[in-house]
């Protein structure tokens, strides 16, 4: 790069002795054919225009060459004698001394004129150069998506970019200059920052804090990054404000989002500890008695009054045992949304006497006075049943926990309109205001104190919701206010004259015939004790404890029915239904899954398999009569 500009350099300076020849050349050739005319007189005169012509294009030093080759060159060739230098005489001393002067005179002139116009040109390049930047400047400024403005020391505002006047709402930089820059500012940080941050940056000359700006158009919040400087004159004094701010409204947003979600987390996995503490105290509730029971009967057997009320304890825990573990697995369904009903034509007051005769023992064991109040005319619904009385047992199951010893709760149903609206209510601990919009939620607990022995495992409620509003109905949470009772609606919608179809004849009329049934388990203990129930019951039983078992007695034995466990070792429960249906004498037999899984995918895959039903574990007295009825059409689940 240097290389190139000297020589650049040294071509221009060459350029400038040829020009400067060039002129003293033709100042000669003008001289010599003006002789004729000026004769021995003017002899330099042509002289003075090539040293102008010279100081002109290369500065003094190709015309001070110039005005000594010329002056030698004109005084050979125009003085007399010409031919000849001689300087001898007085006339010839003034005549060069007057040359020197005037040529130093066009010298100096011309060197002045042109250092003034490289000066003039080097402005102008100067001017120009700023001006682009200017440009540049101001394009970037406009187009910036930053809010960029600028205000006196008063606080109105002389310049805001098209970006920054999007932001706030404002047409244009005219309506700006009318709005005080206070009014930027919600009301709220107005104070904050035209009393305490302004006054900052006037002393630091700069400042910087996240504020709140007002959209004059919507209303609305824009949070800004606001970045300002304090401008300054050429003399050092402040005349102003100028700020490049910055929408961070986005990453404010995102911030709370994650300061909620964290405590969304917090609360999550402080309440998934506090259900584990209760569930944990909810299974050892049922299995204390049941070993005791267990104890009982090993040393009185079951006869007797002990061994009959040790059997019934027994029956009652298990049943609760179940409850929690049915619960827990509608709460899955839930969370998976695959909870599913089976609607039919059911009415109200039958699904609230069964819901009532589920919490009666309950309710008679804390001494309360449960009243229930249904209408006269007969209430219609299309609805499962089942869930319903699930929804009611849980709001009277409720009730009776968190009331104490010889309460009172009243159950009223009747029908309003097109709803059939059933209303639960108590007079025990009641719900305070703070809790009573999380009542709802799962795992939600209203008694935090240690007496634990009324609480559950706080999804109650959460099904009971999530059951009414599959039906299309709503429920509802009130009370006055801690120790002041709790009242719950439920709304359903009702059926208009339904046609009803009732049973005409009763299972238990019917008598069970004598079946042989394989039952196969991995579990040693199931597997006997249920073949010793199938016993008792009249059936011929027969045991087996894994697949190559249960393929070997179904062979050898060729039951009718074959309960069937799906996680079995060494061949699984599928791969044994599949292999004795390959099978002639297996192709009609009766193969029932008995498993824990109880999730639609887990029926559809036993289906697929060849199975004939799926029962989950444990299975119920209801049906277990149902499987072994007469010409069960369907196998309950």
């Amino acid at each position: 790069m240097r290389d190139h500009t000297k020589e650049g350099s040294l071509r221009f300076q060459a350029a400038t002795y040829v020009i400067a020849s060039a002129a003293l050349f033709a100042a000669i050739a003008a001289r010599w054919l003006l002789d004729g005319f000026l004769g021995n007189s003017s002899i330099l005169v042509t002289v003075y225009g090539a040293v102008a012509v010279a100081v002109w294009a290369g500065g003094y030093r190709p015309a001070v060459l110039v005005a000594a080759l010329g002056y030698l060159a004109c005084h050979f060739l125009f003085l007399e004698p010409r031919g000849t230098f001689d300087w001898s005489t007085a006339k010839d001393t003034v005549g060069l001394m007057a040359y020197l002067f005037t040529c130093s005179l066009l010298i100096a002139i011309g060197e002045a004129m042109r250092l003034a116009q490289r000066r003039s040109r080097e402005r102008g390049e100067l001017l120009q150069a700023s001006l682009a930047e200017q440009q540049k400047f101001v394009t970037l400024v406009e187009n910036s998506t930053d809010f960029i403005g600028m205000c006196d020391l008063a606080g109105v505002p002389f310049y805001v970019n098209p970006a920054g006047l999007k932001m706030v709402g404002l047409e244009s930089v005219e309506q700006a200059r009318r709005t005080h820059v206070r009014e930027f500012f919600l009301p709220g940080d107005q104070a904050r920052i035209m009393d305490e941050f302004f006054p900052s940056v006037m002393e630091k000359g700069h400042g910087e804090i996240e504020v709140r700006f007002r959209n004059f158009r919507t209303g609305g919040t824009v949070w800004m990054a606001y970045k300002v400087l304090a401008l300054t004159d050429a003399a050092g004094r402040k005349f102003g404000f100028a700020t490049v701010s910055q929408d961070v409204s986005e990453r404010r947003r995102l911030e709370d989002s994650l300061r909620t979600m964290a405590s969304d987390l917090s609360e999550a996995d402080r309440r998934k500890d506090e259900f584990l503490a209760m569930l944990a105290h909810e299974l050892r509730n049922p299995l204390a008695p049941l070993l005791n029971a267990v104890h009982l009967l090993k040393w009185e057997g079951s006869n007797g009054a002990n061994g009959l009320m040790a059997v019934e304890m027994m029956e009652r825990q298990v049943k609760q045992l179940v409850r929690l573990v049915d619960d827990l697995l509608d709460v899955s369904r839930i969370k998976q949304d695959r909870l599913e009903l089976r609607k039919g034509r059911t009415e109200l007051a039958t699904v609230i006497e069964q819901a009532v005769h589920a919490c009666t023992p309950l309710a008679q064991s804390a001494r309360h006075e449960l009243l229930v109040c249904v209408p006269p005319q007969p209430v219609h619904l299309y609805a499962d049943s089942a869930r319903l009385i699930q929804v009611f047992a849980n709001l009277l199951n409720n009730a009776c926990k968190y009331t104490a010893a010889s309460g009172r709760i009243l159950l009223h149903a009747e029908r309003q309109g097109s709803y059939a609206v059933v209303t639960v209510e108590d007079n025990g601990i009641g719900i305070p205001h703070d809790k009573l919009e999380r009542i709802f939620d799962m795992f939600t607990q209203v008694d935090q104190s240690c007496e634990r022995s009324r609480s559950g495992l706080g999804i109650g409620l959460t099904l009971a919701k999530r059951l009414v509003q599959m039906h299309g109905g709503s429920i509802e949470a009130s009370s006055p206010g801690e120790g002041l009772g709790s009242k719950f609606v439920v709304r359903l919608p009702a059926m208009d004259a339904p046609e009803l179809r009732r049973a005409t004849a009763s299972r238990s009329d019917v008598r069970t015939p004598t079946r042989r049934i394989l039952v196969v388990d991995d579990n040693q203990d199931g597997a006997d004790a249920l073949a010793a129930l199938l016993r008792l019951q009249g059936h011929e039983t027969f045991v087996a404890h894994d697949g190559s078992g249960a393929l070997a007695a179904a062979e050898s034995h060729r039951p009718e029915l074959v309960l069937l466990d799906i996680g079995l070792p060494l061949l699984d429960g599928y791969e044994v239904c599949r292999r004795i249906r390959e099978h002639p004498w297996g192709r009609n037999m009766r193969l029932v899954a008995l498993t824990g899984w109880s999730q639609e995918e887990d029926r559809c895959k036993s289906g697929d398999a060849g199975f004939d039903g799926h029962l989950v574990k444990p299975v119920s007295d209801t049906a277990l009569a149902s499987l072994l009825a007469p010409a069960a059409a369907e196998i309950p689940a």
